[in-house]
């Protein structure tokens, strides 16, 4: 008999400021041109996991089973190259990792996309504005080689 590993982001959920939290979500990641050194370059390549997601007003978290993914800052910053928006649909996360990963040895390239599939309120959205994530460069790279 399979036993269901706990939530990595429960406590997080249950905190105060919590938006929205969901568990055991569909979770696709993908990625278009992706070229990452070390790794094998892909025109296309699409994952479907289950994970969670959890929002607040300036912070969002994802993870995927164990591995949290996104743990970064909400803020207002068009250039920045980890956008989020949110939809009556779930969470949309798109990476433009050629920015991202400018600078680091190697020729990076590509964008990931994130979708967290959740039916989120009519409420909750008006709290939820598209802005850019915060995440570091290490937080990159993982996402990009679990794709």
């Amino acid at each position: 008999m399979f036993r269901r590993r706990p939530d990595p982001l429960a406590e997080l959920g249950a905190a105060a400021g919590t938006i929205v939290y969901a568990q055991r979500v569909r979770i696709r990641a993908s990625a278009t041109d992706l070229r990452i050194p070390g790794r094998n370059q892909v025109s296309r390549a699409v994952r479907l996991l289950r994970g969670s997601a959890v929002v607040s007003a300036d912070h969002l978290t994802v993870a995927y089973r164990q591995f949290i993914a996104i743990d970064g800052a909400l803020r207002e910053d068009p250039a920045a190259p980890c956008q989020v928006s949110f939809g009556i649909d779930g969470i949309h996360i798109s990476i433009d990792l050629t920015a991202a990963l400018r600078g680091v040895p190697g020729k990076n390239s590509g964008t990931a996309d994130i979708f967290v599939q959740l039916a989120i309120a009519a409420e909750q959205l008006d709290l939820l504005a598209p802005r850019a994530v915060a995440i570091s460069r290490q937080q990159i790279s993982a996402i990009s080689r679990r794709i």
